[in-house]
């Protein structure tokens, strides 16, 4: 009985790997099908804000949104090298 039972699992085992093989090797372009295409580019991605001689201001990522800043401009955690810096979106 438990000889039987441990066929039946191996052979179970071994057409799961043969399967999933099976399926990756025919999912590649290769194998007949068309490449997807190319992702489209990037929809709604914010505008830096412009940059003037005071401390840049951020601007809201969602209409109506608004920007909480974390340290006021004069703090002493800034780096006032490039506190008029804009930001740079990726």
């Amino acid at each position: 009985m438990a000889l039987s039972l441990k066929r039946v699992l191996l052979l179970s085992v071994g057409f799961s790997i043969a399967i999933c093989a099976h399926a990756q090797e025919g999912s590649t372009p290769a194998a007949g099908r068309a490449a997807l295409p190319p992702l489209p580019a990037p929809m709604g991605v914010p505008a830096p804000g412009p940059v003037t001689d005071a401390p840049y201001a951020p601007q809201p990522i969602l209409q109506g949104g608004i920007v909480v800043t974390l340290f006021p401009p004069d703090s002493h955690y800034l780096n006032t090298n490039r506190i008029k810096e804009a930001e740079v979106y990726n």
